[in-house]
């Protein structure tokens, strides 16, 4: 079994994400995975864990991206940003996986579990997102 393990979860927020898990995890299994349902859920941690650049941020960000050289626009850590929203949730909702359970222990660790469906699967950097956007840090993935 594929999974994200994490630490350090604020208590506060266990809840949350346990609810939001369980909203994603059945959402994708059932092909019905809703942004704006998402963006509900989550209430302020779309403004505050997302990318969301002005069109002159962007406009700076792509003339960046065009005048470095090739082989270091994916290394260059100046070109790297947050995720956007919609393409995180395109992530998920594109990813082969199948969210199978989250569990959380009470020192503020815990394991997201999912099943890789094709391989590649993608999805891994959209899924760590989930613990880390919650307040968690991700320690250690396993993947096929």
């Amino acid at each position: 079994m594929a999974y994200v393990r994490f630490r350090n979860l604020p208590a506060k927020n266990a809840r949350q994400l346990t609810n939001f898990f369980d909203y994603v995890r059945t959402a994708k299994a059932e092909e019905r995975l809703d942004a704006d349902q998402i963006a509900s859920i989550l209430g302020d941690i779309v403004a505050t864990n997302f990318w969301h650049p002005t069109p002159e941020e962007l406009l700076d960000w792509q003339k960046r991206w065009e005048s470095t050289p090739v082989e270091r626009r994916f290394t260059d850590p100046t070109l790297k940003t947050p995720w956007e929203f919609e393409s995180w949730v395109d992530a998920i909702e594109n990813a082969e996986i199948a969210y199978v359970r989250i569990t959380l222990d009470d020192d503020g660790s815990g394991t997201i579990e999912y099943e890789q469906l094709a391989i590649p699967s993608g999805g891994l950097d959209a899924t760590k997102q989930i613990a880390k956007m919650f307040g968690a840090t991700v320690t250690e993935t396993d993947h096929l």
